[in-house]
C-alpha cells in the first residue's frame, strides 16, 4: 500500500494496520497536491485518480 503524491512523485510506503477486509496506509497530508492511494501487492496493481 502506498500514499503517492503525484506532482512531486513523493510517497509513503507502508501498512499502518489491517484486518481481514481492510487496509491503512501512511497519510500524506497535501492540502494543494493531489495525492493518490496505491495497492502494489498481490495480485496486482491498482491506483485511484490524481486529484
Amino acid at each position: 500500500m502506498q500514499a503517492y503524491q503525484c506532482t512531486t512523485g513523493y510517497n509513503q510506503s507502508g501498512v499502518s494496520a489491517s484486518n481481514a477486509t481492510y487496509s491503512w496506509s501512511r497519510m500524506i497530508y497535501s492540502p494543494k497536491l493531489g495525492v493518490s492511494a496505491r495497492w502494489t501487492g498481490a495480485p496486482g496493481y491498482t491506483s485511484t485518480a490524481c486529484a
